[in-house]
């Protein structure tokens, strides 16, 4: 079953609780950890980069409205790039 990565408004954030935030955080990593997608998407990202990074599950804001995903992101000494639960690169930034 393929998983389409949610995408979340600000609006979506405002009234949430620090607790609310930690429970949809720990629902979407579920997502990331399920998604078929992810792993082929991951070892391709680690052959481009190296295998010395670090996976790490973070929020992503997406524009300048607050749009966001959770993505899971790897950190290498010269780049982080993200990805969602459909094993799409959603960022890249380079150091």
């Amino acid at each position: 079953m393929k998983i389409e990565p949610t995408v979340f408004s600000s609006r979506d954030f405002m009234d949430l609780t620090q607790e609310e935030v930690h429970r949809l955080s720990a629902e979407q990593s579920k997502n990331l950890d399920d998604s078929l997608e992810l792993p082929s998407a991951m070892q391709a990202v680690e052959e481009e980069y190296g295998p010395e990074g670090d996976w790490q599950d973070h929020w992503v804001t997406l524009d300048t409205k607050g749009t966001r995903v959770y993505t899971r992101m790897y950190l290498s000494n010269d780049a982080s790039v993200a990805l969602d639960a459909g094993g799409n690169i959603v960022r890249v930034e380079r150091f």
